[in-house]
């Protein structure tokens, strides 16, 4: 039998309380645990080598395939009754020759809710032999029935220091950078990477500070600035998604069944929206984070603790703005921005939140100008 190494989670960084907790659960494990954090936090590496640790199987083993360490991932938009039914029928083997049966379900929340009412019927009353591990970032979509069955372990942002650490950034620049990600090594990366995510950033930085520096303000023009940048975001993972299908169709040889060929290409379809959607929601959710690590560096400008900015490349124009004693308006910004993070984890139909949310800083900043 194959065995894993003393630390499992060797060399991945952030997250040391979700790390002890699944180092514990690998001494004793329960029958179902559900890992909930956004892709950039880290999640997904750690959800990996701890199904391949209970099931005492190397991380390689999730690549090369092992009778004992299975995936579920969604067909097309959703995970289909039809692979719920399965892993049930699966589950009661016994081990083939590692320690456990593990079953890795990724993006859980995709579930409809009748097939997360057939899921229970295996985290409920599990043979001793087997663990169901789901991943999410969702996890308001997922039934409380489901949710309280699993012993949830929660994945928070990385610190800065940690996002450079994992990206070898080094510096003011390269921390700077690593600040404006939102602790997220995804959007960190796409941040080191420049082009079309460096420039939508500057236009979410342009749109907080015109809330309340610009008479002009529309809020509904800028949500639908937003919203058009979380559709182009949408349009390039819809693209990745499409020619990853191309090299699938191109694979199954020059004259491939139709039947086959119709097949790959109504999956590729399915996840080229899927994969849009989510780019669109994650893109919607970047743009409100930009907005809360303004108004924090905003606030932390009037109360002279300028060494801290997120957004250091914009301290002249940060601390411009402090001079004119706007520590409340900062505040309330900043709490309004924080409302609406909290309500796009409850909702994936982020354009009124946007709206809304826009709307409330500008009455913020007229608010502040009357009593000036």
């Amino acid at each position: 039998m194959s065995t894993v190494t003393t630390d499992p989670f060797e060399g991945l960084v952030g997250n040391e309380a979700a790390r002890a907790r699944l180092r514990s659960a690998l001494r004793r494990p329960s029958h179902a645990y559900l890992l909930i954090g956004r892709p950039g936090y880290g999640v997904a590496a750690h959800a990996r080598r701890f199904a391949a640790a209970l099931a005492g199987l190397p991380e390689r083993s999730l690549e090369s395939g092992h009778p004992d360490l299975l995936e579920v991932r969604p067909e097309g938009t959703q995970i289909r009754i039809d692979q719920v039914r399965e892993l049930w029928r699966d589950i009661q083997l016994r081990p083939f020759s590692a320690e456990r049966r593990v079953y890795l379900i990724w993006d859980a929340e995709t579930m409809p809710d009748v097939v997360q009412n057939a899921l229970l019927k295996s985290i409920e009353e599990p043979p001793a032999h087997a663990v169901v591990v789901l991943v999410c970032a969702q996890p308001h979509r997922l039934l409380a029935t489901v949710r309280s069955r699993c012993e949830v372990i929660r994945f928070a942002p990385l610190a800065a220091t940690e996002v450079a650490t994992a990206l070898g950034l080094g510096g003011p620049e390269g921390l700077a950078l690593a600040r404006a990600s939102g602790g997220d090594l995804e959007r960190a990366r796409e941040l080191l990477a420049g082009g079309e995510a460096r420039d939508r950033r500057e236009r979410y930085l342009a749109l907080a500070r015109a809330a309340y520096a610009d008479e002009r303000f529309d809020p509904g023009a800028a949500a639908r600035a937003v919203a058009e940048a979380c559709s182009a975001r949408g349009a390039e993972a819809r693209a990745a998604a499409e020619e990853e299908t191309a090299r699938r169709v191109e694979a199954l040889g020059e004259h491939p069944p139709r039947a086959e060929a119709s097949r790959v290409r109504r999956e590729g379809e399915a996840l080229a929206k899927r994969r849009a959607r989510a780019a669109e929601v994650e893109e919607a959710r970047a743009a409100v984070e930009t907005l809360v690590t303004w108004y924090r560096d905003l606030l932390a400008a009037t109360l002279g603790a300028d060494g801290a900015l997120v957004h250091s490349d914009h301290r002249e124009q940060l601390v411009k703005d402090a001079a004119n004693g706007r520590e409340a308006l900062a505040a309330r910004c900043l709490e309004a921005a924080r409302d609406t993070r909290r309500a796009l984890e409850l909702t994936i139909t982020p354009t009124l939140a946007l709206e809304a949310l826009f709307h409330r800083l500008r009455t913020i900043a007229r608010a502040e100008q009357a009593t000036a």
